[in-house]
């Protein structure tokens, strides 16, 4: 019984100090930097540098990449340095282009920090439903409090615009200097669970990254073009264990139908070899590298080794093919050309077994042969037989002659 009583004294002592405790938060207070975060999921400023427009004005202010993860949920402290942050010279940080979205009974907007509190700020919004000018959301004077939220007026808020006045207060160092973690607009109505931040799909179950309207399954968007990076965070294979990042295009229960892969080449940092495998149909992971492109440029359809440009092991099918030549063969008519006479070829025939400048079997065998520089061999060699027939014709006319006189 003793002891039951001392179990009741001691829960109402700590009933009250919880009580006392919740009496005594200030209006505004919210969660600390650590566990605001639970709440944020409704945040539709994530990502708001890349989504919205975010500008800031003012003589002191966060670089570019401090601006952006003001808005990333990662809450790492950024800090101001350098000018003072005064009533004189305030530093305004504003959010355009929000979606036309009414607030209803619940909406937050404010932000988070760490160290070097901001003393003096004002926090104003849009109002496109009502007023269609700026509406003042809240003024603060004299804040100590390393985190500030507030509900937002009756509207649709589609600019938000932060006016810091005075930085940290005069006992606090450096004095007038400001750090911020996260910029927040707890929006329910208009914001889907970290939007933004992650990714976006619509009814079909297309995602969209970058966009909220997404027209494949995924589609990564930007203003300056869609990227899409598979790397192998920084790490450099070798000639022995290549590092390969990849995209697998998976058929049939998930086996391998074709890969696209981008191999180091070398043991070279930037070095590579693209390649294009598919499944030879041998099993559900029998991929086969069926087209090679090396750093050098060199394109291999069925081999891995090109030796040229392009190199096919197989047979070409085109419709057209057209070649270029450095020399045409028509300076064979050139009157300054000089046609090897009929003797000599047929002496150099018996020898050699093939035509004057023409390649041997055993060297096309050996070594290929170019199509661009045979064709036009063979059409000097052409060139040379009509000049030969011509003069053979004009002996023949001159042998009639003399025989009908």
């Amino acid at each position: 019984m003793k002891k039951n009583f001392l179990y009741c004294i001691l829960f109402s002592i700590l009933s009250i100090s919880v009580l006392t405790a919740q009496v005594e938060i200030p209006q505004g207070y919210v969660p600390g930097n650590r566990t605001l975060s639970a709440s944020l999921e409704k945040n539709i400023l994530f990502n708001a540098t890349s989504r919205f427009t975010v500008t800031q004005t003012g003589n002191q202010g966060f670089d570019s990449n401090q601006l952006s993860k003001l808005f990333d949920g990662s809450m790492e402290i950024n800090y101001t340095w350098g000018i003072p942050i005064t009533s004189n010279n305030p530093m305004i940080i504003e959010i355009d282009n929000l979606p036309n979205v009414h607030v209803q009974v619940g909406a937050w907007v404010g932000f988070s920090t760490r160290y070097w509190t901001p003393k003096k700020f004002k926090i104003e919004g849009w109002d496109s439903w009502g007023t269609n000018n700026w509406v003042l959301i809240s003024n603060i004077d004299n804040n100590i409090l390393e985190q500030y939220i507030v509900q937002v007026n009756n509207g649709s808020f589609t600019k938000l615009k932060i006016t810091f006045y005075e930085g940290c207060a005069t006992s606090s160092s450096p004095t007038g200097q400001m750090g911020l973690s996260e910029i927040f607009f707890i929006h329910p109505e208009a914001a889907q669970a970290y939007d933004g931040l992650l990714l976006k799909s619509n009814a079909n179950g297309s995602v969209g990254i970058g966009t909220t309207i997404p027209t494949g399954n995924l589609e990564v968007a930007s203003s300056t073009g869609g990227v899409l990076s598979i790397s192998t965070n920084k790490i450099n294979g070798s000639p022995t264990s290549p590092l390969f990042p990849r995209i697998d295009f998976l058929g049939y229960d998930n086996g391998n139908k074709a890969r696209i892969s981008a191999t180091e080449q070398t043991s070279e940092t930037y070095g590579s070899k693209l390649s294009i495998f598919v499944n030879d149909g041998d099993s559900a992971t029998s991929l086969k590298e069926r087209l090679t492109i090396n750093a050098d440029g060199y394109v291999g359809i069925g081999t891995t080794i090109p030796d040229q440009m392009l190199t096919v092991n197989g047979t070409i099918h085109a419709k057209e093919v057209i070649v270029t030549v450095d020399i045409p063969a028509d300076y064979v008519f050139h009157p300054s050309y000089n046609l090897m006479p009929l003797h000599d070829v047929e002496q150099y025939v018996k020898i050699n077994s093939h035509l004057p400048e023409i390649p041997s079997a055993a060297e096309i065998i050996k070594k290929g042969m170019s199509i661009g520089e045979m064709q036009n061999k063979l059409l000097q060699k052409i060139e040379e037989l009509t000049l030969y027939m011509i003069k053979q014709q004009k002996e023949i006319d001159f042998l009639k002659q003399v025989r009908n006189k």
